[in-house]
């Protein structure tokens, strides 16, 4: 064997070992990385998710704002760099080992070891910055502030370009062609993909899509266009028969009728009613009320000269909900613009409008009386009611100016109770009973509304108002007209019907001045022995309107106080009147029957939207009156400790208080 061959052998004798080195040390190196992973364990972080199950992105907080923020570019690729050579290292050694044969096993082991600790701390600092990157959340996708500024700078910057497109769509010369290659002269968008047509195209088309929205081409400009290149009648879009009579020889022929005024949410179009006729025995048939409702059409009158589509009314109705201020005048004003826009004749009688709007509405109630429950119960408080909260609007007044009719509105009776019912119970009350007449007071507090009789209002007003009862969930149940202002009789008549019509037991009847409502009541249950099952239900003074009343009032009547009664507040009211409130500004002008029917409606709505997210609320509830629970019961068990005592020691100084406070409320 050579002096070269020797040389080799040893050589390789030494690589080797430097790689069983090289597998001893990486092997200690994970085992140390493994024990501190497992010490400090990675916390579980749960990612909330809303209604729909989308992922929520989470907000960073300020101090990480401050303290962290995006990694750069530069930093990112001295990563990139840094890695290269962690992942080459072995390699790279082995192969400049193999090319210098003959130097030093020594410095070649030195050189080694080097390299391996440098591996190693480029892999500890690689997961700092991983963790580092992680924790760095000043982006878009959490940060409002940046995202605004994003968004806005693109629109800014798009602007320019948008503008162009604009421009660009008013010129109809590089689109002017239409799929039969003839020379375009209209434009409608409605028949996308398509939207250029011929003449011959234009006409084929639209004698059956009547209601589409056309433009002309001519002079090189685009302008509304709303009659056809041909004078041929427009027919309404509804279904026709195949055969009017029995004849075999006869034939079919479509003829126009009489005119009809169809109102969309594209304004108003002038057509006229399909007649198909047979040939032969010249039987002829035209379009009922069956046949327009079938087709998604409502009549203005029974003799359906104007028509309206059912979704111009169900956006009227859905425009109330969500802006219930916006007045019906200001909605057919719109539909005249839209008319007007796309050169269409005529104009939309509001107050046709209003009363076919109020037929489909009360027709609508009723349909969906035969399929769902009462629109005006809380199916959370079936059998058993915890709480009603009852309360006046002074807001929701009417005009004495605004001639009314003897007509009932459609819903009388079925929200807002009739008035003669009212009226009769009032005094019915008034003459059993002796009343005070004043305002009542609490402490230093005096409340309109704790009066036990008032004259009626000889002023300019007719209803001065709405009397009205909500359950703890918010769903209404009834209300009333106020004439006297807000006396005692009026939640006393609500208060009764409740009781009549409930499945089961009401618990609580909260008010702002229960402190004065009770007493009333019971000197109204002697002399009245009908009134006495009233008084089962408890008392629960509104928990921020007990605030300004007395301290020994709140802690006698103050729902807070009230075992039983759990998170309830009793401010129910509030939270609906801020709702209905919203329209008084439109139905303060109305007729009576107008006004009945346009709260009824809105009430309506309000408790769909309540039932429909009840599933939701109460699991929300239960969420957090369990965690407000815990919270208490520790700060109570930290409060005994601190003080050195026990319940009975608590239960007793608790006693020690409602007494202290039913004593200076009794004298």
């Amino acid at each position: 064997m050579s002096g070269f061959d020797a040389e080799d052998l040893e050589l390789e004798e030494e690589l080797q070992d430097v790689n069983r080195v090289l597998r001893v040390l990486e092997s200690e190196a994970q085992k140390e990385l493994k024990a501190q992973r497992e010490h400090n364990p990675t916390p579980v972080q749960w990612k909330k998710r809303d209604r729909h199950g989308f992922v929520i992105p989470k907000r960073p907080s300020s101090s990480s704002r401050k303290t962290s923020g995006m990694p750069s570019a530069a930093t990112s690729k001295q990563h990139q760099r840094t890695e290269q050579p962690r992942c080459a290292a072995p390699t790279d050694v082995v192969a400049s080992v193999n090319l210098i044969k003959g130097s030093e096993t020594e410095v070649l082991r030195q050189e080694l070891l080097e390299l391996l600790e440098d591996g190693v701390d480029e892999v500890d600092s690689t997961e700092d910055t991983a963790v580092t990157w992680e924790a760095s959340p000043e982006s878009a996708a959490t940060d409002w502030e940046i995202r605004n500024k994003v968004s806005s700078q693109k629109w800014k910057e798009a602007r320019p370009f948008l503008v162009e497109n604009m421009l660009a769509t008013q010129d109809p010369h590089p689109h002017c062609g239409c799929q039969c290659s003839k020379q375009a002269v209209v434009r409608c968008l409605d028949c996308l993909p398509f939207p250029f047509l011929c003449e011959d195209c234009d006409t084929a088309v639209h004698s059956r899509a009547v209601l589409h929205n056309r433009e002309s081409l001519t002079g090189g400009f685009l302008q509304p266009l709303s009659e056809l290149h041909q004078q041929m009648s427009r027919l309404l879009p509804i279904q026709r028969p195949d055969r009017v009579c029995g004849c075999s020889t006869g034939n079919i022929h479509v003829s126009p009728g009489r005119n009809v005024a169809v109102i969309t949410i594209n304004g108003r179009y002038n057509l006229v009613l399909p007649a198909v006729s047979c040939t032969s025995c010249f039987l002829t048939w035209s379009p009922t009320i069956k046949d327009i409702q079938r087709d998604g059409y409502w009549p203005g009158t029974m003799n359906f000269c104007t028509l309206y589509t059912t979704d111009v009314f169900q956006s009227f109705y859905d425009l109330k909900m969500a802006a219930p201020g916006v007045s019906l005048k200001a909605y057919i004003k719109m539909l005249d613009e839209r008319t007007g826009r796309f050169v269409r004749a005529g104009k939309i009688s509001a107050d046709t409008f209003s009363k076919s709007f109020s037929e489909w509405v009360a027709v609508t109630y009723e349909v969906e009386k035969i399929f769902r429950d009462k629109s005006f119960d809380c199916p959370a408080c079936t059998p058993e009611m915890l709480a009603v909260s009852v309360d006046g609007n002074r807001k929701l007044y009417r005009f004495k100016s605004n001639a009314s009719t003897s007509e009932p509105g459609n819903f009388e009776g079925v929200f807002i109770q009739k008035d003669e019912e009212v009226a009769e119970f009032v005094d019915n009350i008034h003459r059993q009973t002796n009343h005070i007449s004043g305002k009542g007071s609490c402490g230093s507090s005096s409340w309109r509304a704790a009066k036990e009789s008032s004259r009626k209002n000889t002023s300019k007003l007719d209803e001065e108002g709405l009397e009205i009862a909500v359950c703890r969930h918010g769903v209404l149940l009834g209300a009333l007209n106020m004439y006297r202002g807000e006396i005692f009789a009026y939640p006393l008549f609500l208060q009764r019907m409740l009781a009549e019509n409930a499945p089961g037991n009401i618990t609580f009847l909260c008010s702002d001045v229960a402190c004065k409502y009770f007493p009333y009541l019971s000197k109204v249950a002697q002399q009245c022995p009908e009134m006495r099952k009233l008084l089962s239900m408890r008392p629960f003074l509104s928990v921020m309107h007990a605030k300004a009343h007395t301290g020994k009032c709140e802690i006698k009547w103050g729902g807070a106080f009230q075992e039983g009664a759990g998170s309830t507040i009793g401010e129910e009211v509030e939270q609906v009147n801020s709702f209905l409130s919203r329209a008084a500004i439109t139905t303060k002008y109305m007729s009576k029957a107008g006004r009945t029917n346009m709260l009824t409606l809105l009430a309506s709505g309000w408790n769909k939207k309540k039932v429909k997210n009840m599933g939701r609320t109460l699991s929300q509830r239960y969420t957090k009156t369990v965690r407000m629970l815990k919270e208490q019961v520790d700060i109570l068990n930290a409060t005994k400790d601190e003080l050195g005592v026990d319940d009975d020691t608590l239960q007793l100084w608790v006693s020690e208080v409602q007494q202290w406070a039913e004593g200076e409320l009794a004298g």
